[in-house]
């Protein structure tokens, strides 16, 4: 009478290790800027994609002194809390907040 019960708990566990883990969604927020702009953030390991206007920038991370920064040679977001910069090229800086 042992053998079926060890056979179907063995099974129970069997069954649980087939199923995939879940992962978590990645942190993202969205901004919106003074200049009346508004985009999308995702952040991931090594960078963050932002979406402004049917385009995806892949920002790799740079080391901040604080906050956050990510950068391209022509693209630049940096944040610390709610508030961020978007800079893109030589236009002026962008001040931006989060969108609750």
């Amino acid at each position: 009478m042992r053998y079926p019960l060890i056979l179907l708990a063995s099974l129970a566990l069997a069954g649980c290790a087939w199923h995939s883990p879940q992962t978590a969604p990645l942190p993202s927020a969205d901004y919106r800027c003074d200049d009346g702009s508004e985009f999308h953030i995702v952040f991931d390991d090594e960078v963050a994609r932002l979406t402004q206007g049917g385009e995806t920038y892949v920002l790799p991370t740079q080391r901040p002194a604080s906050g956050m920064w990510y950068a391209t040679p022509t693209h630049e977001f940096r944040g610390k809390g709610e508030e961020a910069t978007w800079t893109v090229g030589r236009r002026m800086p962008s001040q931006c907040r989060v969108i609750r």
